[in-house]
């Protein structure tokens, strides 16, 4: 996927995924965000787990509202230096001293926190961006009121 992005994001002036990528390779980038997840080792991430369903989520948004295949490629550089901050460090550091793994460890919640931080951020800013349909009006407005109906009969 990196390697993927790279090759479409050549400079700074691609401000849309859309006007630069034609339909069918957004679907592949949903293609290789769908082998990601299915290849996601559950067991041996588990700590970044909730983060790594977040981060794909919001990767998917992006590529759906079209934000640029630079932006793309530097949100996957965000989850990959956080998830190497958070997991891989620790399974290969035999010529790391002790002592500087003791501040990894002492790092890594605060790591884990920020990278959430960042993905929710981006998030929101993806949504904030994201345009209503009268689809979704009509469902959400149908929720509203199924949920109050239930309120009121409580």
């Amino acid at each position: 996927m990196r390697w993927y992005l790279n090759t479409v994001s050549q400079d700074e002036d691609q401000h849309r995924l859309s006007r630069f990528v034609a339909p069918d390779e957004k679907t592949h980038i949903e293609e290789l965000l769908d082998e990601m997840l299915a290849n996601f080792d559950e067991e041996r991430y588990s700590e970044i787990h909730d983060i790594y369903l977040d981060w794909d989520d919001t990767m998917r948004l992006l590529v759906d509202i079209g934000r640029s295949p630079r932006e793309l490629h530097d949100f996957i550089e965000t989850f990959i230096e956080g998830a190497a901050r958070i997991i891989l460090r620790f399974e290969e550091h035999s010529n790391i001293d002790s002592e500087a793994l003791e501040d990894w460890h002492e790092q890594k919640e605060k790591v884990c926190k920020d990278l959430q931080s960042r993905v929710s951020q981006k998030r929101k800013e993806a949504l904030s961006e994201r345009q209503s349909t009268p689809a979704l009006d009509s469902v959400a407005d149908s929720y509203n009121t199924t949920i109050s109906e239930e309120l009121d009969d409580l």
